[in-house]
């Protein structure tokens, strides 16, 4: 039945002009490791590269969108710095709140990139126009991706997107 879906997601994606980026946090955005001082305090390491390549979307038109499983603060802080103007929290349907997104904005899932690295992301990988992997993804995700990426999550996979976005949008005139 998986395989199926996927067949027929991926028979009618269409190429189009994308308007939004959407990203998972752990895995892409981070290596997907959780680091804890002598004290408890848990922390993630973040890439500047892939902050300043929001800026660079924003700069060709292009909206931001994180969405993510976890709810932790320090997810908060890191994209209100980086100016992430969607950030979901705490999700447990990724592929419900992107289509509602899209639906608010008045686009379509061909207008969507996402960058993802695991099962839950996946649904939302097959919709989107656009989907990419970071090179230390997930098996399932790497095969539910349109492209993979050669950065890992967390080493510069959201700067490597941003720019064959770009690149895309140039190429079918947008």
């Amino acid at each position: 039945v998986e395989d199926l879906m996927k067949q027929r997601m991926e028979k009618s994606k269409v190429l189009s002009r994308i308007k939004l980026l959407a990203l998972d946090i752990d895995g892409v955005f981070t290596d997907g490791g959780m680091y804890y001082d002598d004290n408890g305090e848990a922390f993630k390491l973040f890439n500047t590269k892939d902050g300043m390549a929001l800026q660079i979307a924003r700069e060709n038109d292009i909206f931001i969108a994180v969405i993510t499983s976890e709810d932790k603060e320090m997810n908060l802080k890191r994209m209100e710095k980086v100016k992430v103007e969607h950030l979901f929290q705490g999700v447990s349907d990724k592929y419900f709140v992107l289509k509602k997104l899209a639906s608010n904005m008045g686009i379509s899932f061909s207008n969507i990139a996402y960058v993802g690295d695991d099962i839950n992301d996946e649904a939302c990988m097959l919709a989107s126009g656009l989907s990419f992997a970071p090179s230390n993804a997930e098996e399932k995700a790497k095969k539910s991706a349109d492209f993979l990426l050669s950065r890992k999550g967390g080493s510069g996979a959201v700067r490597e997107a941003v720019e064959r976005i770009i690149d895309f949008n140039k190429r079918i005139g947008g």
